[in-house]
């Protein structure tokens, strides 16, 4: 691959894979030989990653009722449990998480069941107990030791 004076990639005969401008492919080897074989497993499992539309339409369905009850319950869960995320405790509560994930059986709109949590700790814990997310949370946490003996 030749390089023109600004430092751009351009494909050359001697280089058979444009890279493109970052200069990369993952798809070629060292010695620069291409696989088709690994772009078709690629496609392949993007293809079976893919919901049908089947399962789309009933995903469809519930994120739209899903939406209706955030929408009526969000103010009601914010008035009862305050607005910080009752995971971390740090951050404003942006979004509304079940305590009882709702893959383990827990109730879509029981008040009981939801929270406060921002987006952060509501996407990462998924459908983690929430013991264990926070023993998660704690460890990432470093540890700060006080600059001196204040007590002795």
């Amino acid at each position: 691959m030749t390089t023109r004076g600004g430092g751009t990639p351009r494909r050359s005969a001697a280089d058979p894979v444009w890279r493109g401008p970052g200069g990369r492919n993952r798809n070629v080897d060292i010695a620069n030989n291409y696989d088709p074989k690994i772009d078709a497993a690629r496609a392949a499992a993007r293809a079976a990653a893919r919901p049908t539309p089947e399962q789309a339409a009933i995903l469809a369905a519930k994120r739209r009722h899903w939406d209706r009850i955030s929408r009526r319950l969000r103010p009601i869960v914010l008035a009862e449990y305050g607005e910080l995320c009752w995971l971390c405790q740090g951050a404003p509560g942006t979004t509304i998480d079940h305590v009882t994930p709702l893959s383990k059986g827990g109730a879509v709109d029981d008040l009981a069941n939801l929270r406060p949590c921002c987006s952060n700790c509501n996407y990462r814990r998924g459908d983690m107990d929430a013991d264990a997310f926070r023993s998660i949370l704690r460890a990432e946490r470093p540890k700060v030791r006080p600059s001196r003996n204040w007590f002795g």
